[in-house]
């Protein structure tokens, strides 16, 4: 099976149009280089390259290989990339408490960054009031909650969100208090 690095040979080969100088770019000898490309036409069948006076041109079995040695390097790196923000990346399940005030409120506000941040992370809220809400994390039964009060001392406390709160007037009022 043909890997990367042979790929790369491969397609050094192509665009140099010689042997001797891809050899060169690739910091290996050029018998080395001579004899890969004699094995893959070996195991192939077929000549991938038109020899013409030191200068090689793709065969047209050559371009096929070729282009398939090309999908084959982008369907690696793509895999790859999918499976390093797997393995690099939170996964998991996230159960958030709020209140009707928070979840209506704050929660629609921080939630489109919580996904770009954690797309692998699946969150799932419980409502309840907010007194429940502290006995619900201590015991484990919600991960963390989203609560405007912070007076239960067992808890941990982060500050995330500021909203700001306006009272709102009809008009004629407002010109009566001026």
């Amino acid at each position: 099976m043909i890997n990367e690095k042979q790929i790369h040979y491969l397609m050094t080969v192509a665009e140099e149009h010689s042997i001797t100088a891809a050899a060169k770019k690739l910091f290996i000898s050029q018998p080395a280089l001579s004899r890969f490309i004699l094995d893959i036409e070996r195991t192939l069948g077929t000549s991938l390259f038109i020899r013409n006076r030191g200068n090689l041109h793709l065969s047209k079995a050559g371009e096929i290989y070729l282009r398939g040695c090309q999908d084959v390097q982008q369907i690696f790196q793509s895999v790859t990339k999918e499976i390093a923000e797997l393995t690099h990346s939170h996964t998991g399940k996230i159960t958030l408490g709020v209140t009707s005030l928070t979840g209506e409120f704050v929660f629609p506000a921080i939630l489109d960054a919580f996904e770009q941040a954690f797309p692998h992370v699946e969150l799932t809220l419980k409502e309840e009031r907010m007194s429940v809400l502290y006995d619900l994390v201590k015991k484990g039964d919600v991960d963390m909650a989203l609560v405007y009060q912070n007076y239960d001392s067992a808890l941990n406390y982060h500050f995330i969100y500021e909203n700001p709160i306006y009272i709102q007037v009809p008009l004629p009022l407002q010109q009566k208090m001026k």
